[in-house]
């Protein structure tokens, strides 16, 4: 279907979009102090993370695109309206008193004993898989390998052998110094299950907590998060160059075969960038229409429950898994990644596109406040935590944009809620023992 003008009447509609959700969150930190970098902030993260995507869609075909612009503007409303709920449910003193920081008191020692037990519990159960199953890392084609190594039955052990990266961040932002072993067994624990998105989890957070050991009055540019961001991006492009040179099936798929026969590394990574650059809208529309078409049925919330699906002795599917079977797709690998809208719309239709997208706000805006309210504080270490749970939801809202909050992968979802309840364990008002950190009373 050709219907260029109207394809480039949405472009620039999502563009003005773009730029206004830009506006609010630049407006928005005129008043508040965190003491992180402009582009780390919560409308900015989410914004520019939409505006790649977005970018990215415009080689849709046009009736495509207006498929995907259906739920694209969703998605905005979405953010809009949790960005309403967050101004009106959470405490606003924040905004005005940016260091009370005495107000927080956390129990460190607790915290250290926590994240230890859970990240001995996560190498005892990686060691306990790489055992039975083998090293993913060492088989001969790493993309089929590790899918096929998470058979029935090992989910359990391979997800705990995740978590070793909550209690990492954690104890590095307790102890630094003592915590670089966590932090190197974790990475190699990771390395050795032959993924790459965990690699984020690990690595983004240590960057908001390197921020947070050092008070600065002035917000500190935001030149180096976004060189480091294209740092780690290029290491995960090597990562996934790597996966595609084991893989001989490659050779098969026309946009790789010239590359991989003449050993052209550059060119095998630039195929694969575009290819994950485009899979947000693909994947969206492709998402929407298998549920309209009655291949999937509307989950009403039972696919957030997919945390639960790979410790099952028995084989369940996930979302992105009966999204390939009923797309018919044949590729190497895993499933189809929903989306973070088309899970939503899985789920509850463009209304759960909305209440998905606002919550990803809420999510951001609750624990920056936290972030916010240990700035310039005397406690460091309390700022630290804070910082490193904020970068860990960052790194989860981000990447949500292409596997939803738990439609593609167990862990992040597992990860995000470990730090909760470590966090929930730990950390009090010093005003009230048992009153919440929603609010301030």
């Amino acid at each position: 279907m050709n219907n260029l003008p109207l394809k480039i009447v949405l472009a620039v509609v999502q563009f003005l979009s773009l730029l206004a959700l830009f506006a609010i969150g630049v407006s928005r930190e005129k008043k508040r102090r965190s003491g992180l970098p402009l582009i780390l902030t919560p409308m900015i993260v989410i914004a520019s993370a939409v505006g790649v995507s977005s970018i990215a869609a415009l080689s849709m075909d046009d009736y495509l695109y207006a498929e995907y612009s259906k739920l694209w503007f969703f998605q905005i409303l979405g953010f809009m309206l949790g960005l309403l709920f967050s101004n009106s449910a959470l405490d606003r003193r924040s905004l005005d008193q940016p260091s009370p920081s005495r107000q927080l008191v956390l129990s460190k020692t607790l915290m250290s004993q926590i994240s230890l037990c859970i990240f001995v519990a996560g190498v005892l159960s990686a060691i306990a898989f790489f055992a039975w199953k083998g090293v993913p890392l060492l088989s001969g084609n790493v993309e089929q390998g590790r899918v096929d190594l998470a058979s029935a039955g090992t989910g359990s052990l391979r997800l705990m052998a995740y978590l070793t990266i909550p209690p990492a961040l954690l104890s590095f932002a307790l102890t630094p110094r003592r915590a670089k072993v966590y932090i190197a067994l974790s990475l190699i624990v990771v390395l050795f299950l032959a993924d790459r998105s965990p690699l984020l989890y690990l690595f983004v957070p240590l960057v908001f907590v390197s921020i947070a050991r050092k008070i600065k009055i002035k917000r500190p540019s935001s030149l180096k998060p976004i060189i480091l961001g294209a740092l780690f991006m290029l290491i995960i492009v090597g990562i996934g160059t790597y996966r595609i040179f084991t893989q001989m099936e490659f050779l098969l798929h026309p946009e790789y075969s010239a590359a991989l026969q003449d050993k052209n590394v550059a060119a095998v990574a630039l195929v694969s960038f575009e290819h994950y650059a485009n899979v947000v809208a693909d994947n969206a529309v492709l998402t929407k229409t298998l549920v309209d078409n009655g291949t999937i049925d509307f989950k009403y919330g039972a696919s957030y429950l997919a945390l639960f699906a790979p410790v099952l002795p028995w084989q369940q599917l996930t979302l992105d898994q009966e999204i390939r079977l009923g797309s018919g797709k044949v590729f190497i690998g895993g499933g189809i990644p929903p989306t973070l809208m088309g899970e939503g719309y899985a789920n509850f239709g463009y209304i759960g596109t909305i209440l998905e997208c606002g919550f990803v706000v809420f999510l951001l805006e609750y624990w920056y406040r936290i972030v916010m309210s240990t700035y310039l504080g005397s406690d460091r270490t309390l700022a630290a935590v804070a910082n490193a749970i904020y970068g860990y939801m960052v790194c989860w809202v981000c990447m949500s944009q292409v596997g939803g909050l738990a439609g593609a992968s167990t862990f992040p979802l597992a990860g995000a809620i470990t730090l909760i309840i470590i966090w929930g364990l730990t950390a009090r008002r010093s005003s009230g023992v048992g009153q919440p950190l929603l609010t301030q009373h």
